[in-house]
């Protein structure tokens, strides 16, 4: 999907970039050929630092595209059990769980 060059006018090079998280996590990755020319392209396109900026942005177009994951039924079943519990209003949670000073 990415190797074609006509879709790379879609990314968007702003979002979720490196400089907004405070944890990055390390990866070393092997890529095809094709995928590193994609990426060459991509960071040559947006002026980007580096190809850690332009694998960002690829991950960004895949989530825009792709959506919310899909979560599994077991999931979405033990939420909607936790809807229908029992809850306690309380209008000041320092009082009601003993935290006042």
């Amino acid at each position: 999907m990415l190797g074609n060059p006509a879709l790379l006018h879609r990314l968007k090079p702003n979002g979720f970039r490196a400089e907004g998280f405070r944890h990055m996590k390390q990866a070393l990755i092997q890529l095809s050929e094709e995928a590193n020319k994609v990426l060459n392209m991509v960071k040559a396109k947006y002026d980007l630092k580096d190809k850690s900026a332009a694998v960002e942005t690829v991950i960004e177009h895949y989530i825009e595209c792709e959506g919310e994951p899909n979560f599994k039924e077991e999931f979405i079943e033990r939420i909607k059990k936790a809807e229908k519990g029992r809850f306690v209003r309380v209008d000041d949670f320092a009082k009601h769980y003993g935290l006042d000073k």
